[in-house]
């Protein structure tokens, strides 16, 4: 289930809490971090959150929602995801206790965006979301400017350079540099349990023949070739294939599958229970 990590990055087994709905949190992020959440939901985690396999849009939003209420945010951005590079700017500002109310209660909080497979917001508020059922949801956060990115990598995200373009969108729009940041990978699909043709291996620069590409070991050898510190690169020790029970796998249900949605956002304060345990800021 561990995936290879010939790069000497750190790998993190995400935590599983029931609170109520089953998310899989990076606590290792969290700790260091008090005002972030850094995780993804399971596949109980109270409904499906993929635009193209919910049921309908109301129960779409009801899962958003669902989310929202339990990480403490008060809008959530998620875009039409196109296996491109694109990366949207997302620039609500809204914090739980200020978001407008309708007559029937709370407004929404999925906020749905155009075309891209990459979101970065450059203050706290907003909670960014990505799909995902195999692909690698890529974390980047820059802790100076308080600064979130998320990015959806499948292969084709992979071989067009979707971390490239993330990295580069997010030093461009903020004070940010490269040796700031910090990159985590996500649960996915591992080398072993990826096997492809050779359309896929000549787009990341392999042989054009059949065999196993795993997409966290090529995106951790793309970060640190940018100048990602190592010591701030990680690798989820989760494959979604191989533990089918928690997570969402495209291939191991043959294109059945729900989505998972991976999460990344700053809250505007700390909350009153990270508060008590004293943790680092």
């Amino acid at each position: 289930m561990t995936p290879s990590n010939e790069f000497g990055v750190r790998s993190i087994l995400e935590t599983a809490a029931e609170e109520p709905l089953a998310l899989y949190r990076n606590a290792d992020w969290e700790t260091r971090f008090p005002r972030v959440v850094c995780g993804v939901t399971g596949t109980t985690a109270g409904g499906d959150f993929g635009l193209s396999t919910a049921r309908s849009r109301g129960r779409l939003h009801a899962a958003y929602d669902r989310l929202a209420a339990q990480l403490g945010f008060g809008a959530v951005a998620l875009a039409q995801q196109v296996h491109g590079r694109r990366v949207r700017r997302v620039r609500l500002r809204l914090d739980p206790a200020a978001v407008a109310r309708t007559t029937d209660g709370p407004a929404p909080a999925l906020r749905l965006l155009g075309e891209a497979d990459g979101l970065l917001c450059d203050g706290p508020g907003v909670l960014l979301a990505v799909s995902v059922a195999d692909c690698v949801p890529i974390h980047v956060l820059d802790p100076e400017g308080e600064a979130a990115l998320l990015l959806h990598a499948g292969w084709r995200g992979v071989a067009s350079g979707i971390l490239e373009s993330g990295l580069s969108r997010i030093v461009a729009c903020t004070d940010a540099q490269i040796g700031s940041l910090w990159v985590h990978l996500g649960p996915a699909i591992c080398g072993r349990c990826y096997e492809v043709g050779p359309q896929v291996m000549t787009s990341l620069g392999r042989p054009a023949e059949r065999g196993c590409v795993d997409l966290r070991s090529e995106l951790t050898k793309r970060a640190l070739g940018m100048g990602v510190p190592r010591v701030q690169v990680s690798v989820s020790a989760w494959c979604s294939r191989c533990s089918g029970d928690r997570f969402h796998s495209h291939r191991g249900s043959q294109g059945k599958a729900g989505r998972m949605a991976a999460f990344l956002g700053w809250r505007a304060a700390v909350p009153p229970s990270v508060a008590r345990q004293g943790l680092p800021g």
